[in-house]
């Protein structure tokens, strides 16, 4: 989730397909560490009973490095030149870095909102009851309170 928390403090993605597709950009980086930690454990090379090949993992792992490099790309996070297709002449095109908006997402409210999630996990109201809450709920709505600065004029999200 470094990823996501570090693209979400420079850029704006407000669409639910930029979401989503960011999500599936940090997961699959959660997979090339896991196997990197893997291939660090067994060695780059593993034996079998035909001799010593490749670990099987090391395809994995650049494939899921590509597939997160394409999709920054595809979000317009990173610089790449794109070839013109069709007509000679075409200008290039390039992918610039989209400045992000006045709204600055603070490291606190990134913390605020990951608790939040945690404890959106944690909830064990009854789907029956309106009013009463869980002890997850009610500091769920405190943490909304103070990311919302309910209680300051002086917020500074």
């Amino acid at each position: 989730m470094v990823l996501n928390r570090n693209i979400m403090r420079e850029y704006v993605i407000d669409d639910a397909a930029g979401l989503e597709t960011l999500a599936l950009a940090c997961e699959q980086l959660d997979r090339v560490h896991e196997c990197r930690e893997q291939i660090d454990r067994d060695g780059l090379m593993i034996r079998t009973k035909h001799g010593p090949k490749d670990h099987p993992l090391l395809k994995a792992e650049l494939a899921a490095r590509a597939f997160v490099s394409r999709t920054l790309v595809r979000l317009g996070l990173g610089a790449e030149t794109i070839k013109p297709i069709g007509m000679a002449g075409f200008p290039m095109m390039t992918v610039r870095k989209r400045p992000p908006s006045r709204l600055k997402i603070t490291d606190r409210a990134l913390d605020l909102f990951d608790d939040m999630e945690a404890l959106e996990k944690c909830c064990r109201c009854s789907p029956d009851s309106i009013s009463d809450q869980c002890d997850a709920c009610e500091k769920w709505w405190d943490q909304h309170s103070v990311l919302r600065c309910d209680d300051s004029t002086d917020c500074k999200w």
